[in-house]
């Protein structure tokens, strides 16, 4: 609701920026014989950071926005041309066309594939119709055609838009950085072609397009461009998780087995020792796009539960290896929601065991409260040496004080009647060391033989309750019957509480403090809690 306000205001924001432009463009007009044109960009650029600011969110705002925005600031810089024709600034025709680009992007994010492609031809015409030299407008132009031809190009025309791209860049025409955006694109449309019923090289566009992926994340790294390594990376990751679910028949994929399968001879078959076969590829540039999500890129997230799938049935020496090194680099705090996945793995065999105790052992210094819930459920299932380990890695004496106190703050003899039905349901069950277990507990809990974090209440209770609960418990220390004898010392305890206490559950204020002096540090003895 916040987001639609937002944007019904942003129209008349822009206006009004608009108008303020102009005005300052037109005094810039009429404190001068001659029109300064430079003044004049520098009007135009500053619009322009504000205006790339307010681009609308492809994960939360609808197709209608993008449309809506650049089709009214493209008319805002139609009028500011017409009030001041005598303006000459590249400014203007950068942000006319670069917001079809813009909107292209979104809307191709948001599902709207028709809406993309009308946008994308409308930046093809805007460009190719400016005065901009071919340095300036050659890259803008193909980059632009290459993803409309990848959106809704047939089998034949992405062929000979595949053809076109290889030519240019084996001329060697664009800069660096455009040179590994041209890659990606060329590996996209190979991994396209590869998926394509009537392709008879599949196999060889297949590993085209890993060959090109991994080109263009080795030369992205090499110049520090972060965004394109992360882009590579993942669309490299991406399609080798497509084609491992298919070479293992997990789902019927457009990508024959064919192709999996030679891409996987021609992994083991390379020169380059790391990249033996396409899970050591997915791996490798999995936890490589990971890594970089750490600092914003969320969508490499996605590929974490396939993974921990891989580790765990295709847990080859290599693969283990390039695990181990990497996620050393990687933010644990990504793998927060796939702890019990994380902690299942550690019943696996030793060298899997090996590679995921190091995450393990930083989540467990830098969240222990996220890890403690999902360790108490699997703890019973794990190796006895490995569960004390991280039992006493999680042991945390504020963790267990609070945790005591908050069970104290229930009254006495609520506690005693729930331990009494498990005892029973236990008894049902003819689980007798579950019955003693049971017990046990419940003398630790009510009867202590000693307990500094009793409050005045719990500890009286102790002291009327302790000696009948032990001559009852003694009675019938094998169990066969215990239920029977603590609903008799249930009765007994009752009689003799409630005819000393009985004030005491029926008052309105308790202080926290005669429940568990835990609480001591956090409420002062003159003052009362409404429990």
């Amino acid at each position: 609701i916040r987001r639609k306000l937002i944007q019904s205001l942003q129209p008349a924001v822009e206006i009004d920026e608009m108008l303020k432009t102009i005005k300052c463009i037109e005094t810039i007009r009429e404190s001068r014989q001659r029109f300064d044109n430079s003044k004049a960009n520098l009007e135009v650029d500053k619009l322009e950071k504000r205006w790339r600011k307010r681009w609308p969110s492809p994960l939360y705002d609808p197709s209608e926005v993008w449309e809506r925005v650049v089709t009214f600031r493209s008319r805002l810089m139609g009028a500011l041309v017409n009030i001041v024709p005598e303006i000459q600034t590249s400014s203007i025709v950068t942000l006319r066309t670069d917001m079809c680009l813009q909107a292209a992007d979104g809307l191709r994010e948001v599902g709207q594939v028709v809406l993309s492609q009308k946008f994308l031809r409308k930046y093809i015409e805007a460009i190719q119709q400016t005065q901009q030299t071919a340095a300036q407008s050659d890259w803008k132009v193909y980059d632009a055609l290459f993803k409309l031809k990848i959106l809704s190009g047939s089998g034949q025309a992405l062929r000979k838009t595949l053809e076109m791209c290889r030519a240019r860049l084996d001329e060697g025409a664009w800069k660096p950085n455009e040179r590994i955006s041209a890659t990606i694109l060329e590996a996209r449309m190979c991994e396209q072609l590869a998926k394509a019923h009537d392709s008879g090289d599949a196999p060889d566009l297949a590993i085209a397009a890993v060959d090109r992926y991994m080109d263009a994340a080795r030369e992205s790294e090499s110049i520090g461009d972060v965004a394109k390594m992360s882009q590579a990376s993942l669309r490299l990751a991406h399609f080798c998780d497509t084609m491992l679910e298919n070479l293992y028949c997990e789902t019927e994929s457009n990508t024959t087995s064919e192709s999996a399968n030679a891409v996987n001879k021609w992994l083991e078959s390379s020169l380059d020792e790391s990249a033996s076969n396409m899970t050591e590829i997915f791996i490798r540039h999995a936890l490589k796009a990971l890594e970089i999500s750490g600092s914003g890129e969320m969508s490499a997230r996605h590929l974490i539960p396939r993974l921990l799938v891989l580790l765990r049935t295709e847990f080859s020496p290599g693969a283990l290896r390039d695990f181990g090194s990497a996620i050393l680099r990687v933010p644990s705090w990504l793998f927060l929601d796939w702890i019990p996945q994380l902690l299942s793995m550690l019943a696996e065999e030793a060298s899997v065991q090996d590679v995921i105790a190091p995450l393990l052992q930083r989540l467990i210094s830098k969240y222990p409260s996220a890890v403690r819930p999902h360790f108490d459920l699997i703890n019973t299932n794990l190796d006895q040496n490995i569960s004390e380990r991280i039992s006493f890695a999680l042991t945390s004496s504020m963790h267990d004080g609070f945790n005591r106190a908050i069970e104290l703050l229930d009254f006495p003899m609520n506690r005693l009647a729930w331990f009494r039905q498990q005892i029973q349901l236990r008894e049902y069950e003819g689980n007798v060391s579950g019955v003693q277990r049971l017990v046990q507990r419940l003398l630790e809990d009510l009867a202590p033989t000693e307990s500094n974090s009793f409050g005045a209440i719990n500890a009286r209770f102790a002291e009327v309750a302790g000696p009948i609960l032990k001559q009852a418990i003694a009675c019938d220390i094998n169990g066969s019957r215990m239920h029977d004898a603590l609903k008799q010392a249930e009765q007994r305890i009752g009689s003799v509480w409630n005819s000393k206490y009985a004030a005491l559950e029926s008052s309105s204020r308790i202080r926290l403090i005669d429940f568990s002096t835990w609480f001591n540090a956090f409420e002062p003895h003159d003052c009362a809690a409404i429990l």
